[in-house]
């Protein structure tokens, strides 16, 4: 579709050339910028791109309503224009600047700071790490990091943030700061402090790198000392689903390979947790190892990850149905045994375990059909029992 964009810079220009001097021509600009809800959108651009030159930095109070605005076509290229202006900008100026903006837009200024990395900029930035507004404060991290400011501070806002909005925009410029050799190098000599709080620190940070080298390094710490392991314990399962470029960048092996590996270690709740939501038999095994080791919430898990399966290979189907059968019998050995009258004045939740053991009997007949040959030493009478 043909844009109007040109046509509309076309004339924008030729009644800008007709105004009769600089002061007519900003006038002019000024009043096609003054409200950003007009919808003039192609008018709007043309003049701020002769405001900013004609202004040069002081250009920047016009854009301001622009810089935090819903509609993406005149936020994105206010910032553009913005970039320029604020590299020109001193600390003082651009202090004074976010100082009179309103929180949408002091929001987009700290965006537009982080595009121009100016350095002038980095104490506004830290200051506005502390702003009332969460919005903003997530802003002021990402400008505080595209500026260089200390991984320290951002891992303290990361700590102590109250919105998911800030939470992400910390993780986002931590996840490119913490994957190269030297950062692992660093975390690894760090954790060799004796102060228990300081170790939490350097485990949270160590959970949140890219690089699948972390997993090695926590793996490694883990296992040299179980006091630590359940320090770590928590922060790691974050390595079951940080990859390279963030979030969801990893495969189901992967993720399996730590959780084994770890839980081999430390049962760690979390980990256990969450292979019920990784749908491959793999994670069964990891699953039954935590159950024959004492850890009865594992077989929730277990029963959960079985319930989500779909198109299993018949490998794959044999190790389900064999976990499943393992499950049945290790809730009717430990949790149901002497029936409802032995369990009658207990506090144990048998009605709970029944109803767990009833999913497991459930999805087993999903998963192994039953037009199949049955399943050797398995008898269907003990679902009742």
């Amino acid at each position: 579709m043909p844009s109007i964009a040109e046509d509309v810079r076309r004339l924008f220009l030729k009644e800008l050339d007709a105004a009769d001097g600089t002061g007519a021509k900003i006038k002019l600009c000024r009043a096609v910028l003054a409200d950003p809800g007009s919808k003039d959108t192609f008018r709007q651009i043309a003049a701020m791109d002769q405001l900013s030159e004609l202004l040069g930095p002081e250009a920047l109070e016009d854009l301001l309503p622009y810089l935090g605005l819903n509609y993406w076509r005149l936020r994105d290229h206010s910032r553009q224009v913005a970039v320029p202006l604020i590299k020109a900008m001193g600390g003082a100026e651009i202090e004074a600047l976010l100082a009179a903006a309103s929180q949408p837009s002091k929001a987009g200024l700290f965006q537009s700071i982080a595009l121009a990395k100016s350095q002038s900029a980095l104490a506004a930035a830290k200051n506005g790490l502390k702003d009332d507004s969460p919005a903003v404060r997530a802003a002021a991290v990402t400008a505080y990091a595209a500026l260089g400011g200390g991984t320290a501070d951002i891992f303290a806002h990361l700590a102590s943030a109250q919105s998911i909005g800030e939470r992400h925009a910390c993780e986002d410029v931590l996840l490119a700061r913490i994957g190269d050799a030297p950062s692992i190098a660093l975390l690894r000599k760090a954790a060799a402090t004796d102060d228990a709080k300081e170790f939490n620190r350097v485990m949270f940070a160590l959970s949140y790198s890219p690089s699948r080298e972390a997993d090695k390094v926590m793996l490694e710490i883990a296992a040299a000392a179980p006091k630590r392991a359940k320090i770590l314990g928590p922060h790691s399962v974050r390595r079951m689903v940080i990859g390279p470029k963030g979030y969801g960048d990893i495969t189901g092996d992967e993720a399996i390979d730590f959780a084994d590996a770890m839980l081999r270690i430390n049962l760690e709740p979390r980990i256990v947790k969450l292979l019920g939501y990784i749908h491959e038999a793999r994670a069964l095994n990891s699953l039954m190892f935590c159950l024959r080791n004492g850890y009865s919430d594992a077989a929730e898990s277990l029963i959960t990850n079985a319930e989500g399966m779909e198109n299993l290979s018949a490998a794959d189907a044999k190790i389900a149905a064999k976990a499943l059968q393992d499950v049945i019998e290790y809730i009717e050995v430990t949790r149901l045994r002497g029936g409802l009258k032995a369990h009658m004045n207990k506090d144990d939740n048998y009605v709970g375990w029944k109803a767990l053991q009833a999913r497991a009997g459930k999805v087993l007949l999903k998963i192994h059909k039953p037009e199949a040959a049955p399943i050797p030493t398995f008898d269907d009478l003990d679902l009742d029992r």
